[in-house]
């Protein structure tokens, strides 16, 4: 982001936007996996939130040095979707080894 002309406060607000949302969601997360054991697959939801993370990380490839703020928008945007995706793979991981290897 540096080399398409963000400075340094730009990203770390997208960066911080993805830590925060993740760090809101986790809880809510954890609690939504350990209910859904019986309406949903728990592999399915890890999969699904692997994919949504994967693709909001890579959105930063179509954010361009356009001379207007119109990137920013977007890459904040996603950043919140990955944190919102992202909180979902370590519930998923733990519930999912509890249940095969757990007690």
């Amino acid at each position: 982001l540096v080399n398409i002309g963000w400075n340094e406060g730009a990203i770390g607000i997208a960066l911080s936007l993805m830590g925060f949302t993740a760090l809101i969601c986790q809880t809510f997360a954890g609690d939504l996996i350990d209910k859904a054991e019986h309406f949903f697959d728990r592999r399915k939801i890890l999969v699904l939130a692997a994919i949504i993370t994967a693709c909001s990380a890579l959105a930063i490839m179509f954010v361009r040095d356009d001379g207007s703020n119109t990137g920013h928008g977007f890459m904040y945007i996603t950043k919140v979707i990955e944190g919102m995706a992202s909180s979902f793979i370590q519930p998923c991981l733990a519930a999912l080894t509890l249940a095969n290897y757990g007690d």
